[in-house]
């Protein structure tokens, strides 16, 4: 049985998941952030940490799932730190991808609009939207149907945002430091 998951699928998802919008500045808090998102392709959801057998001890996943409901992230999704040393953060430009174009349509200083549209070897279009609140927390929404290899793709994603404090070498209790890197966001380098 031939796979429906193309190199192409999997740079969409991996893009998306870190806020694939086209360079505007968001007014943020600086200090340590954390994003979970959740997946879906053709209705089943994509595997996070917490579905990988012997990634976490019993202990860890309940300890993980704990702080992530106690921070408002949604558990079970994928986690990821990151620490924003400035009080703007710039969208990162889309990674090119083959035979897809994205279209960012700010409606605000704060929100905007995604579209896509692949005519390569993935085909079809998409919709989302992407939105900061109180510069302490944002979302990103999208869905695409699309066609990969002639088979049909529906993929649906959702990524939270969350500023989890000023310090960003002091993680959440819960969250073990050994199991999660923080990434530097800082705007300054791009």
């Amino acid at each position: 049985m031939k796979s429906f998951v193309t190199p192409a699928l999997v740079a969409l998802i991996s893009w998306l998941a870190v806020g694939g919008a086209q360079a505007q500045t968001l007014s943020v808090k600086p200090g340590l952030w954390a994003s979970a998102s959740t997946t879906r392709l053709n209705g089943s959801n994509m595997p996070t940490l917490f579905d990988v057998n012997g990634a976490m001890t019993p202990e860890q996943r309940s300890s993980l799932t704990a702080a992530m409901s106690r921070l408002g992230l949604p558990a079970g999704s994928n986690l990821a730190l990151h620490c924003q040393r400035s009080d703007s953060y710039r969208l990162p430009a889309p990674q090119a991808l083959e035979g897809c174009q994205v279209k960012v349509s700010p409606t605000n200083a704060s929100s905007g609009t995604i579209a896509l549209s692949c005519s390569g070897k993935l085909q079809g279009s998409g919709r989302g939207s992407y939105e900061v609140t109180g510069r302490t927390a944002a979302r990103q929404q999208l869905s695409m149907e699309a066609t990969s290899r002639g088979l049909p793709l529906k993929l649906e994603q959702s990524t939270v945002f969350k500023w989890l404090g000023d310090d960003c070498e002091r993680l959440p209790a819960g969250i073990d430091p050994e199991m999660f890197a923080v990434e530097e966001a800082d705007d300054s380098k791009r």
